[in-house]
């Protein structure tokens, strides 16, 4: 069931395609209240967390938070957010306070973890894509 958010970006999708074979599709990895832990080795540069193969238009929501592990405190992890346009990628430091990007053509999610120890990266995607269909 479309919640308002979710009707809103359905119509200003549709409006962007302005075919009528095209449809609108929300994919969700997690959720706000249990997001996915993505585990980030220690001295890892540029994991691959989340890559968009797909040439479709999207909207793209990421709420990314750095998680305890074991107890300990959570450690300092490097993200890259880049898109589909031509724009530098997105650069941001990942600590326990939530962080929360929204961009347009989302490509890929990469994080980097430069301590010894390992490190957790807790995770919430929301991707609003425009698929079309040929016919």
């Amino acid at each position: 069931m479309l919640d308002h958010h979710d009707k809103f970006n359905e119509e200003s999708l549709k409006d962007e395609s302005n075919t009528p074979n095209c449809f609108v599709e929300n994919h969700i990895i997690g959720s706000t209240n249990s997001p996915v832990l993505v585990l980030v080795p220690g001295d890892t540069s540029h994991q691959p967390v989340l890559q968009d193969f797909t040439s479709n238009h999207n909207k793209t929501l990421l709420q990314l938070t750095s998680a305890s592990l074991q107890g300990e405190d959570p450690l300092p992890l490097a993200v890259t957010i880049i898109t589909k346009s031509p724009h530098n990628p997105i650069t941001a430091i990942i600590t326990e306070s939530t962080r929360i990007f929204h961009v347009e053509n989302f490509k890929s999610l990469s994080v980097s973890n430069t301590n010894s120890a390992q490190a957790g990266l807790n995770i919430f995607i929301q991707e609003t894509f425009c698929i079309c269909r040929e016919e």
